[in-house]
């Protein structure tokens, strides 16, 4: 049986990571290295108004650091996003040790609510995901820029890629098909694209459900203008 990845859209900023890249870097990636040539960027250390050498700063930062110390954190807060990053997960562990009485908040100006939701109520609990588009042999993209603008989206794409080489499969390919009220990447490389309005959608894939018997059959029976 064929196996079969559906990818729906995900809110918010790039706040998970891929376990790995493959060894790409998206075109953003590579000229972030510009800003090291930032002429913008300070040339100097400042304190209190005046040059002051790095040395200064140093022992400014102890002596900070062993007062929060003395009090254990107290009255420090830390404002970060989501952190996906293994290492600096730990790095924050460890600080929290040395300093119980720090606060650390993660904010994020989008969240992920609707699809933690939805990963709940299939899998018991919030969870990731990762695909293995090496595996699929029939894509569904509903509102998706998976291979451009979706976390992970340079091993995704590298994986797209390799499963739609028939000279390198033995004559196979993946089929894709895109659902989408706005143009991306993964609709322009799909077998078939059907361009909706966002109120149709959720009609749609309800529709579809009924037909292959995922969810309620009766969906299946509603007028669907989009139905060929």
């Amino acid at each position: 049986m064929d196996s079969i990845v559906v990818v729906t859209s995900a809110a918010g900023e790039n706040v998970r990571e891929f376990a790995k890249s493959l060894g790409a870097a998206s075109a953003i990636m590579q000229a972030s290295i510009l800003e090291l040539y930032d002429p913008r960027r300070a040339q100097t250390l400042f304190g209190n108004g005046h040059i002051s050498p790095w040395e200064s700063f140093v022992s400014a930062l102890y002596e900070r650091r062993s007062a929060l110390i003395a009090k254990k954190g107290q009255g420090l807060c830390i404002l970060t996003g989501a952190i996906t990053s293994p290492s600096l997960a730990t790095q924050m562990t460890k600080l929290q040790q040395q300093l119980p009485g720090m606060r650390w908040h993660q904010w994020q100006p989008l969240h992920r609510d609707n699809e933690f939701n939805s990963a709940t109520r299939s899998f018991g609990q919030p969870a990731d995901r990762i695909f293995d588009l090496t595996k699929a042999d029939r894509i569904l993209g509903v509102e998706s820029d998976l291979i451009s603008a979706t976390p992970g989206f340079l091993a995704y794409a590298r994986q797209f890629a390799a499963r739609r080489r028939p000279a390198e499969t033995g004559g196979t390919m993946s089929r894709v098909y895109a659902i989408e009220s706005t143009p991306t990447l993964l609709g322009a490389k799909a077998d078939h694209r059907l361009a909706m309005r966002q109120d149709e959608i959720i009609q749609s894939l309800r529709y579809l459900g009924g037909l292959v018997g995922a969810d309620q059959q009766e969906w299946s029976q509603a007028d669907n203008r989009h139905a060929g």
